[in-house]
């Protein structure tokens, strides 16, 4: 089951996505294999427009498995590098479908300068069921 909140705060990036791996870790995320089932898995989607580490190296991470080092462009991605936006975000039906309810459908991809809506469209082929929830 995936969702996606939004909140607003005063702390870096980096800070955010050191308390989300903390949590992770306190609830024993351990997958068995890469993209593999787990506990949980806590992703910063987006911080506003920023893009980081810049958007030079998120293309190279973009277009590049996890184990390759690029030297020309020193760009070097580990599972714990904070990657903005999220590197498949753009790919992925199931993030950008509550995605696009929560934010207008004309924001800006910060990178691809795309509309998220367009994006969404460009995925409908994925599977992907909305369940409501009563919390």
């Amino acid at each position: 089951m995936n969702a996606i909140g939004a909140f607003e705060t005063k702390e870096q990036p980096s800070k955010v996505f050191k308390i989300l791996q903390t949590v992770e870790k306190e609830l024993k995320k351990a997958p068995l294999f890469r993209f593999g089932p787990r506990t949980i898995d806590l992703d910063l989607l987006l911080y506003g427009n920023r893009v980081l580490p810049n958007t030079n190296a998120w293309n190279v991470i973009v277009h590049c498995p996890l184990s390759i080092v690029h030297s020309s462009s020193g760009v070097r991605r580990s599972l714990t590098t904070l990657v903005l936006p999220h590197p498949r975000l753009h790919l992925r039906r199931f993030v950008l479908e509550p995605l696009c309810e929560l934010l207008d459908l004309k924001t800006p991809h910060p990178v691809l300068r795309r509309p998220l809506g367009s994006l969404l469209a460009e995925v409908k082929d994925q599977q992907c069921v909305k369940t409501d929830l009563l919390l």
